[in-house]
């Protein structure tokens, strides 16, 4: 081992410890980790209770048809068009909560955090551990980015199957094959490892070149786009 590698493997040391620090004062302390589950469990709350609504007002204009759309598509297709925007509304509903519970978990346990302080020891295998302090920051960034996103691309897949092989598959929507399903989440995964490095490296160097407020230029660009 090197020297720069035994100064860089001390100053992991370090690190770990402040974050044990910092985690054992976020979930300690007042407010913060409080107020992110609270808006967390409001937003949920908030979308699940939509979505049964909506599922409300479906079956009434199931029992009561009425309207142009009932007259246009006739008895037995409308009743077929509003059974399925019920099962959408349903899985609606109880993907939120599986992806609530995901988020809260994730929160609750620092989980970002950790595989953050877990890539650190990828950089050392890479690239030298002191003199190259900014091409070590691309490769932690690339590698937790990575590791990040498939893992939750890997989670999505067991909702994306039920909504594919069930819900559209009941209703005759569903032209997806196993085979294919699986080659679609294989070629998604590929794209990702192919398509992030350079992303994340390129901003990683914008964020170094503009400065501390770098990250609300895009914001600013962006916000007016999701209102």
């Amino acid at each position: 081992m090197t020297k720069g590698c035994e100064v860089q493997v001390v100053d992991v040391g370090r690190r770990q410890r402040k974050m044990d620090v910092e985690m054992s004062t976020w979930s300690d302390g007042p407010p913060l980790m409080a107020w992110c589950v609270t808006l967390m469990g409001l937003a949920l709350a908030l979308e699940t209770h939509l979505s049964w609504r909506q599922r409300q007002l479906l079956e009434k204009a199931k029992k009561k048809p009425s309207g142009e759309a009932y007259e246009r598509l006739g008895k037995e297709k409308y009743v077929e068009a509003v059974r399925y925007a019920k099962d959408k509304c349903s899985f609606a509903a109880f993907s939120n909560l599986v992806e609530g519970a995901i988020s809260a978990t994730t929160l609750l346990t620092f989980a970002l955090p950790r595989l953050w302080n877990a890539t650190e020891a990828i950089c050392g295998t890479v690239v030298d551990c002191q003199e190259e302090r900014f091409a070590s920051d691309a490769v932690r960034s690339i590698a937790f980015a990575l590791a990040w996103t498939l893992t939750s691309q890997a989670m999505d897949l067991p909702l994306k199957a039920y909504s594919t092989f069930v819900i559209e598959a009941r209703h005759g929507f569903n032209t997806t094959t196993p085979k294919v399903f699986v080659k679609d989440a294989i070629t998604s995964a590929l794209l990702t490892c192919v398509a992030a490095p350079p992303l994340v490296a390129g901003g990683g160097a914008i964020l170094r070149d503009t400065g501390p407020h770098a990250a609300l230029y895009p914001w600013a660009v962006l916000a007016p786009f999701s209102i």
